[in-house]
């Protein structure tokens, strides 16, 4: 888990292709890339960042978003979009 780090870049997370399990809540993310080559990672906990944009997300079985600055629009869409998702807790900005 990588809580609490200031991290603003998720990018060069996407090398780590057998990775299964990030946390990187209370960072300063705002922007989710496309996370695609990451195809073990099934749980993700992306809360308490900046985020107002997200790629495509593939596998995940778990997604946390809460208290980030998504607008409740993109983020109904992207709950349409992780039907495989098992579990997704999150809140909006409006």
């Amino acid at each position: 888990m990588l809580y609490n780090n200031q991290i603003i870049n998720m990018s060069p997370i996407n090398k780590l292709t057998k990775l299964t399990f990030l946390g990187l809540g209370y960072n300063q993310i705002i922007v989710v890339p496309s996370i695609e080559n990451l195809t073990a990672l099934t749980y993700l906990v992306l809360s308490n960042n900046q985020i107002i944009n997200i790629d495509e997300l593939f596998n995940l079985r778990v997604l946390s978003l809460v208290n980030d600055d998504i607008s409740c629009t993109d983020l109904k869409n992207l709950k349409t979009t992780l039907s495989s998702t098992d579990i997704i807790s999150w809140s909006c900005a409006n």
